[in-house]
């Protein structure tokens, strides 16, 4: 048995548990890259047209190391996404944990996100090379980038809303 507090945490089996995770996103990205006021309200914007909300780190206070903080949010969402552009340190360590984490399939899936803006490299680390990454070229062409893919991925409250 897993110690009390622990981030692992067998098969979401209630339907609570589903439904709890089922309507939000986790999102990390580098602070120091983009402001707050220019990259959260994307998220914001994208959570009101899917359906969804969207969760970041610094948003939640409590008294656990980083790691159990980044896990016990990863296990509450559906979909998580990181913003490797600058390869900032944090970001890639909450990639690392999505990705322990998702060997349990009962876990979210996860996107990275990369700007090949001028100045930026052209691909992402080669370290996540192999993992699918929406590349995008400024701020407003993620946002277009995420439309279709958020779309594709909460379907049914994107459904609705064209109606």
């Amino acid at each position: 048995m897993p110690p009390q507090g622990s981030i692992i945490r067998g098969p979401i089996t209630r339907a609570a548990d589903y439904q709890r995770r089922r309507n939000r996103v986790f999102v990390a990205y580098p602070y120091s890259h983009y402001p707050r006021a220019a990259y959260r309200p994307i998220f914001e914007r994208a959570g009101q047209e899917h359906g969804f909300s969207p969760v970041f780190a610094d948003d939640t206070l409590t008294n656990t190391h980083l790691l159990e903080k980044i896990g016990q949010l990863l296990q509450g969402v559906e979909l998580a996404m990181f913003d490797l552009t600058t390869w900032n340190a944090t970001v890639a360590l909450e990639l690392g944990v999505a990705y322990g984490l998702h060997l349990n399939d009962s876990l979210p899936k996860y996107w990275i996100l990369y700007s090949v803006a001028e100045g930026h490299e052209r691909d992402v680390p080669s370290d996540v090379r192999g993992i699918d990454s929406l590349r995008y070229t400024d701020l407003a062409d993620l946002e277009t980038t995420l439309r279709p893919k958020l779309a594709k991925r909460f379907p049914n409250h994107s459904a609705r809303r064209r109606v």
